[in-house]
């Protein structure tokens, strides 16, 4: 019994660690979040949900080396500051961006 038991953790993790090393996000695309993130959050560009986005950064934020760490939060801060200094046409490409690229970093 103890060996069935064994066996059949074994092969759950087996299964289970692809799946996770496939969810995980490339170094850019972790940068690229953060942006959205940034984003998605900024109330000069309209409602959105930045739920989802905190919930990616926050996730994926965890075994990163720092300097990726600070190029993604140096690039929400860029985003930011984008956002806030945005109109017309800056402002529709970064609405653009958010409801975009952005979604389909957080559908992928």
């Amino acid at each position: 019994m103890t060996i069935a038991r064994f066996t059949c953790a074994a092969l759950a993790i087996a299964v289970a660690t692809p799946v996770l090393a496939a969810s995980r996000l490339t170094d850019s695309q972790f940068v690229q979040a953060s942006r959205c993130q940034a984003l998605a959050k900024a109330s000069s560009l309209g409602a959105a949900d930045a739920t989802g986005f905190e919930a990616l950064v926050k996730a994926q934020r965890q075994a990163r080396v720092d300097h990726i760490v600070d190029k993604a939060s140096d690039a929400a801060s860029t985003a930011n500051s984008q956002a806030k200094r945005a109109d017309g046409a800056i402002r529709a490409d970064l609405v653009a961006e958010r409801d975009g690229p952005c979604q389909a970093l957080l559908a992928s």
